[in-house]
């Protein structure tokens, strides 16, 4: 093979594996916003959160819904993973709220009360019931809806040594993903057992969609592949100071220091 057919074999192989996409946008919402997280579920509604109170708006920005709760101190977590399932950590004492759709406190109960007082991170699984991170055992654990548990991963530090506390787990309902600053993503199957790591930079936020993950680092938005590792680059609107991303569904949302801004893109 001559040298220039290598050269292009190359080239197509980068091709391949970074593409970029979502480079023609159009700005079709915008909020200001106090509360600094947020988050989105599948219909596209936006949710806003710090201290006790979240807020949920439409996907053109209306505001929809509040939910203040200021007993159980910050929250730490919001999990919209399932619309109808809304999950509120708050990791001051380990208190967990479940809200339906309409707000609505369903289900409330404690991590330390089920025997897990050192856990700080608890997700939704759409296939019923939770997992949460246990450090004392150094395993994920699935609990069911009544709050047993039906599942275990395997031993963490068994497949890799953590340089830090975890930071972030979610369930796409394919797969659970648990964030390790340092070292990346972690990748369990839905049965618990350890299928990769994807290494990647310290992340400010990540969510998992279709078999894909999509990473934030501050800087460059990527949309990794799970099974394949393929990974594309989405082109973030120009002049915007983005801190914080999500998509969905031909949508990119960002977060500045005062705004929410909701974009379509082809």
């Amino acid at each position: 093979m001559n040298i220039s057919k290598q050269v292009l074999l190359i080239l197509v192989g980068c091709i391949s594996t970074f593409n970029l996409y979502g480079q023609d946008y159009t700005l079709i919402a915008s909020m200001e916003v106090v509360d600094t997280n947020f988050t989105t579920d599948q219909l596209g509604r936006i949710y806003t959160y710090s201290s006790g109170n979240l807020i949920r708006y439409s996907p053109t920005g209306k505001k929809e819904q509040e939910f203040s709760v200021y007993n159980r101190g910050a929250i730490g977590y919001l999990d919209t993973t399932d619309p109808l399932k809304i999950l509120i950590f708050y990791p001051d004492h380990g208190d967990v709220s479940i809200l339906d759709a309409g707000f609505s406190e369903n289900v409330s109960f404690t991590l330390p009360g089920l025997g897990y007082p050192l856990s700080q991170l608890i997700c939704v699984s759409p296939r019923i019931g939770y997992w949460l991170l246990d450090p004392a055992q150094r395993k994920l654990i699935k609990l069911n809806d009544q709050l047993n548990v039906v599942a275990e991963s395997t031993l963490i530090d068994r497949v890799e040594t953590l340089p830090a506390d975890p930071t972030g787990l979610i369930d796409s309902g394919d797969w659970v993903v648990l964030q390790v600053p340092g070292l990346g993503l972690m990748v369990f199957d839905q049965y618990g057992t350890y299928f990769k790591t994807i290494r990647t930079n310290d992340l400010l936020s990540f969510q998992v969609d279709s078999g894909k993950i999509l990473t934030f680092d501050g800087k460059v938005l990527r949309r990794i592949g799970i099974n394949n590792g393929i990974t594309e680059h989405m082109v973030l609107p120009e002049g915007v100071d983005v801190e914080g991303v999500r998509v969905i569904e031909g949508r990119i949302i960002l977060r500045t220091n005062h705004q929410i801004l909701v974009y379509s893109f082809e």
